[in-house]
């Protein structure tokens, strides 16, 4: 009989234990989000140190480039100034001929009057003449020594006046060619251009200050603005053309 009871408050107490409910379970740890303000970081710092390379790279080569022009300004000056001061030889200068305008005027090939390419005025009778044997042209001696004090080359169509003297010359245009041949030329014609204006204006006053006729210095000076709008295309009137004997026997006389 005791047994009997044991064994139902046993099986009591095992339903009691079944019925009661089972503990809850914990929630499972939800993962943690990245840590958005150290990527913010890292992003501004790459940022801040790709502008700062920039901006040194834009500075070296700002500094390489200035660098470079004051290296290249002298050598361009040097060349100029070189250019400008190396004239003419005057031995050389002495073998080219000056003769009297009246002594030569019969000779002349074609008519027309013959004028000086640097004032642009025509050879009177008491005028003497220097010829450039390379290309014919004839200029007033006072006229062209100034500019062969500081140049080798012909003012109106820059002939070589170093080379060997040709048997027979004429007016030289220059080659199409030469004038497409870089900056650097265009920069030389340039400067030679404004030196030309500078001592043709200066021998052009000093020719109507000597003219005794003010009937002549008012057409010379007409002449002379006419020609300064072109760019002296009609060498013709530059051009001293002489018969082939009469053109030895004056270069004969240096």
């Amino acid at each position: 009989m005791g047994v009997l009871v044991v064994l139902c408050l046993l099986c009591a107490a095992a339903g009691m234990g079944m019925a009661q409910p089972s503990p809850p379970t914990p929630p499972a740890p939800q993962p943690k989000p990245p840590p958005l303000g150290h990527a913010m970081s890292m992003a501004i710092v790459v940022a801040i140190g790709v502008v700062f390379f920039l901006v040194f790279l834009c500075l070296y080569i700002t500094q390489f480039r200035s660098r470079l022009a004051v290296d290249v300004a002298p050598q361009a000056g040097n060349a100029a100034a070189s250019r400008r001061g190396r004239g003419l030889d005057p031995a050389v200068l002495a073998t080219f001929p000056i003769v009297p305008y009246a002594e030569i005027r019969e000779h002349k090939i074609g008519g027309g009057a013959l004028e000086c390419a640097v004032c642009l005025t025509a050879f009177e009778e008491a005028d003497d003449l220097r010829l450039l044997p390379h290309c014919s042209h004839a200029f007033h001696p006072e006229c062209i020594d100034p500019w062969l004090e500081a140049r080798t080359t012909c003012p109106l169509c820059r002939a070589d006046l170093e080379k060997p003297q040709p048997h027979a010359a004429v007016a030289i245009a220059v080659p199409a060619q030469e004038k497409d041949s870089g900056d650097d030329d265009e920069g030389v014609r340039k400067e030679e251009a404004v030196e030309l204006e500078k001592l043709r204006g200066e021998r052009r006053a000093a020719r109507l200050r000597r003219s005794h006729s003010t009937g002549h210095s008012l057409i010379s000076g007409a002449r002379a603005e006419e020609e300064e709008q072109c760019e002296c295309d009609d060498q013709e009137r530059f051009t001293l053309r002489l018969p082939e004997h009469v053109r030895e026997q004056v270069l004969s006389r240096c």
